[in-house]
Order: structure tokens, then C-alpha cells, then sequence
């Protein structure tokens, strides 16, 4: 009896070793976490299968792909969705490269979909380029350019290239593996040396941080310094304590106040009002109509600010700018952990296709050296924060002059 047992045992453990030895040969194109509420999922996309977890119980679930930001038709998993972890297997297209993959979600209390910021490779033997820098900012080209990305392959890599194109400021990289299968990747870099931006219009709008401290900075803020150095036609439309949700005073405001005029840019930001004021986060909405957001929230009310500025600067280049972090200030705890609020952010310029600068915990390449946004203001020392003042959250004069450099560089990848 005894031997039988310990036979079974070792038969179930070299079971689970080949399980994970099959399970590690997948290649997942991509891997992220979504955030809702107290629901959370991860996912992983292989050449045939998405793995789920998710928090709540599932009423149904449905993929597609897409060379565009949202879909039209879902494909259905009709499995068995009352287990917490699931094995979705997945038709694939018969030509998805260059697709992003959207996830729709249906549980008991709520309904969401997410896509894929990048495109994905389904076969997992071409080679992988991945930029190892959110920014990448340069004045002269004259590095190895191949030392800015990091390429991979299952089957190695036969020659991997990549060449500046100055006319757009973009890193094109080309890699090709021992099988001779071949993949190509573009990154657009910062650039201070040129004058793309001269005679062009732009308008700033955002809270007391894009208003430089109620005008008591004499060149405007970033708003002013990125206009006069680079010879444009400005505007700064930000004011004291606007916030992204709607009420007396809000970003949106400021949009709709200018829908009269025409700009080649649009620059946003906000989120530190909110956060003081604890406006609840929200979620992220299934479709991009105004009847689908719900303005007391932070996420809808975003969503309403990328609406509008889109419906009246319908040519205009958009961005928006993501304020930098606040450690020591005495605004209280939302304010000096905006980690969620930053998060959700990023997830909607995503789904609006409105770049962003990420200043609260981006990371760049600056001509050989490479640093955090908060590092670059020194956000933990407050030495570069509003008169003399650690616990503040407003940039003083230098603190403008420093972060104005990677705006500017930053819009011109725009």
C-alpha cells in the first residue's frame, strides 16, 4: 500500500513538472493589469490562449482584434466562466500581426472592455524590440542608436539595425532572427535642435501648475517658456484650482471657452485638485460618446475633457501632460500618492489616443544619461517647489525653467 502511494506521488509531481514545462514555453505578446473598483484582472496573451483572473464572478467574456482603438463584434468564450482562473482559448486572425487584441468583460456588478496599448506578433519566433526608455530625448545623433532597445528572439538574432529619421524625430529599428523572419519598430524621440515648432499656435489649459502660480512667475510657466523658445503663438488658458471634474472651475471649462479659436496644439493637465478635493476615481466607459461618462467621477470627467477638446480642435495635435510627483506635500495623503489616479490616466489617454508626458514617474534618456522626471525636479528635497517651500506643490522659477526643457522636447514628438 505504501509503495502504490509513494508511486502515485511521484507520478503526480512529474505531472505538475510537465505541465510548467509546457506552460513556460508560451511567448505572452503582452501582460497587464487592470484596475476597477475592487475588481482586478490580469491577462496574458499566448499564441492560443488568454489566462484570466479576475475578482468577481464572470457573467461572459469576449475578444477581438483590431487595428483600431475599439471594436464593433466580439468573438464569445463559451466555457465554463464560474472558475476564478481561466484557460481562454482563442481563434487568432488569419493575419493579426500589427492587431491590438480588446478584452470585453461582463461580470455581476459591472461591464468593461480593455485593449492593448501596442500591437502584438502572434509568431512567437519572430524577433521582439522593446524600447528601454518611456522617453528617449536627444541633441545629436551621434551614439549608438541599437543601445536604446533591447531585441530578442527564440531563435537569435541574425542583424539588428536601427537608423534616425530626422524629418519626424523617430528611431526606426529593424531586426531580423535566424530564421530569417523579420520585425520593424518605430519610436519617435525628443529633440531640441529643430524649429518644427515655429509660427504654430498652442494652447495650455490645465490648474494653477499650468497657470504658473496665478501669474506670479514672469514668463508664463512651461506655457510661456516652451512658447518663447521655440517662437510660437501662445496661450495660457490654465487657472488656480480648476480640476478635471466638472463644477465651478474645470479644465473643460477652459476648452469650451476657446472653441472660438483654432491651435495647431492642445496641451493638457490636471489631476492635483481632484485628488485634494477626493473626487471618487471611477472606471473607464465602454465607448467615446458624452452620454457614456459619468462627470462625478475623475475617469468620466477626463473622458467628458478629451471629448470636448477633440469635438473643437478637431486638427489640432492633443497631449497631456501628467503633473510630476508631490511627496512631501501637506495637502494631505491623496495628494502625495496619486499612483492610482496617474494609473487610470494613462489608461484613458490610451483609449483616446492622446499621448501623454508622464512626469510622475516616467523615465528618460537625456543624450547618455538616464533619470526619472523626479529625480530631474528633485521632487524629494522640494528644492525646486514654490517659494522656498518643500511641503508646496507648485514649481518655483527654476523648477519651471528645468521641467520647460523636456515639455518642449516632449510637444515636438507631437
Amino acid at each position: 500500500m505504501k509503495k502504490k502511494s509513494f508511486i502515485l506521488i511521484i507520478l503526480f509531481i512529474f505531472s505538475i513538472f510537465i505541465y510548467l514545462t509546457c506552460v513556460s514555453k508560451f511567448f505572452f505578446s503582452f501582460y497587464y493589469i487592470t484596475t476597477e473598483g475592487d475588481n482586478y484582472y490580469h491577462s496574458k496573451v499566448t499564441e492560443n490562449i488568454l489566462i484570466l483572473n479576475y475578482g468577481k464572478n464572470i457573467k461572459s467574456i469576449g475578444y477581438c482584434f483590431t487595428d483600431e482603438d475599439k471594436c464593433g463584434d466580439y468573438l464569445t468564450y463559451d466555457g465554463n466562466l464560474s472558475r476564478k482562473i481561466l484557460n481562454v482559448k482563442i481563434d487568432y486572425p488569419d493575419s493579426s500581426e500589427g492587431k491590438r487584441i480588446c478584452v470585453k468583460i461582463e461580470s455581476t456588478n459591472s461591464s468593461s472592455v480593455h485593449c492593448d496599448n501596442d500591437v502584438f506578433v502572434v509568431d512567437s519566433l519572430k524577433p521582439v524590440i522593446k524600447s528601454l526608455y518611456d522617453d528617449i530625448l536627444i541633441e545629436d545623433i551621434d551614439g549608438n542608436l541599437e543601445d536604446l532597445f533591447e531585441v530578442s528572439s527564440n531563435t537569435g538574432i541574425k542583424d539588428f539595425s536601427c537608423e534616425y529619421d530626422d524629418k519626424d524625430s523617430i528611431i526606426n529599428c529593424k531586426a531580423i532572427g535566424n530564421n530569417d523572419l523579420v520585425s520593424t519598430y518605430s519610436k519617435k524621440v525628443y529633440t531640441t535642435n529643430n524649429r518644427k515648432l515655429e509660427g504654430k499656435s498652442i494652447l495650455f489649459a490645465g490648474d494653477s501648475i499650468t497657470e504658473a502660480c496665478s501669474k506670479l512667475d514672469d514668463y508664463d510657466g512651461f506655457a510661456g517658456r516652451v512658447g518663447l523658445s521655440n517662437y510660437m503663438n501662445w496661450k495660457n488658458a490654465g487657472r488656480s484650482g480648476a480640476t478635471i471634474v466638472e463644477g465651478d472651475n474645470s479644465v473643460t471649462d477652459q476648452i469650451k471657452d476657446n472653441q472660438d479659436e483654432e491651435f495647431d496644439y492642445v496641451i493638457l493637465q490636471g489631476g492635483i485638485n481632484d485628488s485634494d478635493r477626493e473626487y471618487p476615481l471611477g472606471t473607464i466607459s465602454e465607448g467615446f460618446e458624452r452620454d457614456y461618462f459619468n462627470d462625478k467621477t475623475f475617469a468620466g470627467a477626463l473622458e467628458k475633457l478629451f471629448y470636448y477638446t477633440k469635438k473643437f480642435n478637431p486638427d489640432s495635435k492633443i497631449g497631456f501632460i501628467i503633473t510630476y510627483q508631490t511627496p512631501n506635500s501637506d495637502w494631505g495623503e491623496n495628494v502625495m500618492d496619486r499612483s492610482e489616479q496617474v494609473l487610470l490616466t494613462k489608461q484613458i489617454c490610451d483609449k483616446w489616443q492622446i499621448p501623454y508626458l508622464d512626469l510622475y514617474d516616467g523615465v528618460v534618456y537625456d543624450n547618455g544619461t538616464v533619470i526619472t522626471y523626479s529625480d530631474i525636479l528633485k521632487v524629494d528635497t522640494g528644492e525646486y517647489f514654490y517659494k522656498d517651500r518643500p511641503t508646496d506643490v507648485h514649481l518655483d522659477y527654476e523648477g519651471y525653467n528645468v521641467v520647460s526643457k523636456y515639455i518642449s522636447a516632449w510637444i515636438n514628438t507631437l
